[in-house]
């Protein structure tokens, strides 16, 4: 889906839930939808030239989708205010956290010039640049980014799916060599730390990808040159990449994050065995609901955190829930071989997913 259709989306979904925003709404979609087809069409363009695409021979289309992004932004804070009094209904909620991680993939793709570079991921440029960081040669990077100085900040790709030289530094399974030497030349050279990512709705800066490799050493190496730390966009939930390092179960990355100052949701505290911050989230009114506490019980179990486990079933947590990848918080311990914490789940009623539907 482009980006003119999921802001489309949203507003369409803001307008339902909180009438009187409807006339800024309907303009704000309609300038972004203008914007998008603009740039998309002279994009493809340069792709299939293999040119980089410079966005101030595109005013127009550079004015428009600033001037949509500033309408979008202060529809959120409209009506993320009258959702604190009660206006706007949970579900706007989740809508506008999608949103947000489309706006910020949009605004990342400008830079401090108004210049945006697009590059085909098959332009030999791309590839090779693309080997030579995940090889690890700075000499190699060295002479590339001499004769190409765009490629440091480019998009590889095309306007529905694409990623930059940073995030393919942290790709899967990352722990690539010389990678905090590379995040560190193309930062120098020009990169932005904080670019998202842009495939289907998923908007992950490569700190997210970094959190999901758990590669500690790149992960330092991007928050030592501005990461934010809570930047929107994570594929599970759209969340930090806390949120990523978590659900993946990369715990070496999760205990970074936090040291290094991320924010932790009842879950991220369950799932690391915090439950000082666990206890400091149910002493604030009002308490989490039942939902939310199950899913962080299994998160606690995901983490193999008896004591937060224990905590939470006693505060109203489903035991049997079935959780990501179709799992039960019993096939979920049995799976990374924690006798102990299995003994106490069957105990107290837990049960692989296959009895469940028995």
């Amino acid at each position: 889906m482009s980006q003119a259709a999921l802001i489309n989306c949203w507003f369409s979904s803001a307008c339902s839930f909180a009438p009187g925003f409807g006339a800024a709404a309907v303009l704000a979609s309609r300038v972004v939808e203008a914007a998008d087809e603009l740039v998309t069409a002279v994009g493809e363009i340069a792709c299939a030239d293999g040119l980089g695409l410079a966005a101030p021979s595109l005013p127009h289309a550079a004015v428009a989708m600033a001037t949509a992004v500033r309408t979008a932004r202060e529809q959120a804070d409209l009506i993320g205010r009258a959702y604190e009094r009660g206006v706007v209904t949970y579900r706007w909620l989740a809508l506008r956290r999608v949103a947000e991680g489309t706006l910020a993939a949009m605004t990342a793709s400008l830079g401090d010039d108004g210049s945006v570079f697009l590059v085909s991921a098959n332009d030999p440029r791309a590839v090779a640049a693309t080997e030579v960081v995940q090889a690890g040669d700075l000499a190699a990077l060295e002479r590339m980014l001499a004769a190409d100085p765009w490629l440091a900040a480019a998009r590889i790709g095309d306007w529905d799916c694409y990623r930059t030289l940073l995030h393919a530094a942290t790709d899967w399974p990352g722990h690539f060599p010389n990678g905090p030497a590379v995040v560190e030349r193309l930062v120098a050279a020009g990169a932005d730390v904080n670019a998202h990512s842009q495939f289907s709705s998923h908007t992950e800066t490569s700190l997210h990808w970094a959190a999901s490799s758990d590669d500690v050493a790149v992960l330092d190496a991007l928050l030592d040159a501005g990461a934010d730390i809570e930047a929107p966009g994570a594929v599970l939930g759209g969340g930090s990449a806390l949120a990523d390092a978590c659900g993946f179960g990369n715990w070496a990355a999760a205990r970074r994050l936090v040291e290094r100052g991320a924010r932790t949701r009842l879950s991220d505290a369950a799932a690391l065995g915090l439950l000082d911050r666990v206890k400091a989230i149910f002493a604030d009114e009002p308490s989490p609901d039942r939902d939310v506490i199950t899913m962080a019980f299994w998160n606690a179990c995901h983490g193999g955190q008896r004591a937060t486990a224990e905590y939470l079933l006693d505060r109203g947590a489903e035991i049997n829930w079935i959780g990501w990848d179709d799992k039960t918080p019993l096939d979920l311990v049995d799976e990374a071989s924690q006798p102990e914490l299995a003994t106490w789940l069957r105990a107290r009623g837990g049960k692989h997913v296959a009895e469940l539907r028995e």
